[in-house]
């Protein structure tokens, strides 16, 4: 593997920002900067030996710290939904910015994904990011320390780990939000794009996307994905879960000890994608809301659809429901997770 990096922007509060690059003697390389410790690019060679660029993102620093749709960022210090923004803490109740109607999602306004990470490891091997939130810090109390590595194999492999730690006690939910499209990042819908999830259950969600509580089998319903089939293919059914999100938004747990988390292919360019994460379940979100009003890179508008981004997450809004697995770390207690994303050709 080797690292470059290149300037890419100064940031708002006067930071150099780069854009540091991966890249492996097989053809792939991924290019990633330090606002949200976004993933800017990742370019695979598809079956005719053309190298693709199959992320969604942006030019500039500047498009980084807006990120509408948090193109390739990590997101946090809670990624997802917290119901009213609201939470019971050590007997009180803890209010966040309400930034998405009447919830918080993704943090915030000041989330990590709009903020700058410092670069504090660039050997041969890996590319480390750390991001400090103290006390306080958009709400959120305790404090918190997130470190995110990247590391780029030679068989086209780029796997991601985060590790969140403090010295007191907070919540966490992080995770990559990194858009996809594995016909190239300017080029329509993935709605023909054939995906796999190795998911037995979703988390059912009301009519503001967050979750009931429930928990409901995917067997003979449009979230079934056990067998590869189009992403578009049951994305407009009568479900009522579809109608809630307008298409996929969902929040699917993950089969332990599958051979992998996520899979998607392309038949028109041959590139597989393969997902696989400790991380207990993925939020599969189908671009439902993209709509060519945000300029990506090379000045193209994603459409609907135009990129599908699964998200390997702990479970949403887990802070207000007790029965859910634990998004409470402590000094004992950190969060670590590693995601895999291998490309290859699918045979």
């Amino acid at each position: 593997m080797k690292i470059s990096q290149a300037p890419f922007g100064t940031s708002r509060d006067q930071k150099p920002v780069f854009l540091h690059t991966l890249s492996n003697d097989h053809g792939m390389a991924v290019e990633i900067c330090n606002i949200g410790c976004s993933i800017v690019s990742v370019k695979v060679p598809d079956k005719d030996g053309n190298i693709v660029d199959v992320a969604l993102g942006y030019d500039t620093a500047a498009e980084y710290e807006a990120n509408p749709t948090a193109f390739g960022a990590v997101t946090g210090q809670y990624a997802a939904r917290i119901r009213r923004g609201q939470y019971q803490w050590d007997g009180k109740t803890v209010q966040l910015e309400l930034n998405e109607g009447k919830n918080n999602i993704h943090g915030g306004s000041n989330g990590f994904a709009y903020r700058y990470w410092d670069c504090v490891e660039a050997s041969e091997s890996r590319l480390s990011f750390q991001i400090f939130s103290p006390d306080g810090d958009s709400g959120f109390p305790g404090d918190l320390t997130v470190t995110v590595s990247y590391e780029l194999t030679e068989d086209n492999t780029l796997a991601w780990e985060s590790e969140a730690t403090t010295q007191t006690e907070t919540i966490c939910c992080l995770t990559n939000h990194s858009y996809f499209n594995l016909n190239g990042c300017n080029s329509g819908s993935t709605e023909g794009q054939y995906m796999t999830i190795n998911s037995d259950y979703i988390l059912e969600i009301d009519d503001e996307m967050l979750p009931t509580g429930r928990v409901l089998p995917v067997a003979g319903t449009p979230f079934d994905f056990n067998s590869p089939k189009k992403l578009g293919a049951e994305c407009d059914a009568g479900h009522p879960q579809l109608k809630i999100a307008g298409g996929y938004d969902h929040y699917f747990i993950l089969r332990p000890f599958a051979p992998f988390s996520t899979q998607a292919y392309s038949e028109q360019t041959g590139i597989q994608f393969t997902l696989r994460t400790n991380a207990p379940g993925i939020q599969l979100y189908a671009g439902n809301f993209l709509n060519g009003t945000v300029k990506a890179k090379g000045g193209y508008y994603p459409q609907k659809r135009g990129g599908f981004c699964p998200e390997p997450i702990s479970y949403p809004d887990a802070v207000n429901h007790p029965d859910f697995p634990s998004c409470v770390i402590s000094r004992n207690n950190p969060q670590r997770y590693r995601t895999e994303m291998s490309f290859s050709i699918r045979k």
